[in-house]
């Protein structure tokens, strides 16, 4: 197999875990985020029923 064949077929992995992995931040970051703005609606939500 010549090299710069080689070498496509590792970029185009790396490229694909590197995608994958930014994929798997960003879903955990919006996770968090929702969680986030649930909590602070549930304070407010009991503050209001006091």
């Amino acid at each position: 197999m010549p090299e710069a064949t080689m070498l496509c077929i590792a970029l185009g992995s790396l490229e694909t875990t590197l995608t994958r992995r930014s994929w798997v931040t960003n879903a955990q970051r919006l996770s968090d985020d929702a969680a986030h703005r649930a909590r602070a609606s549930l304070e407010t939500t009991l503050r209001a029923a006091r």
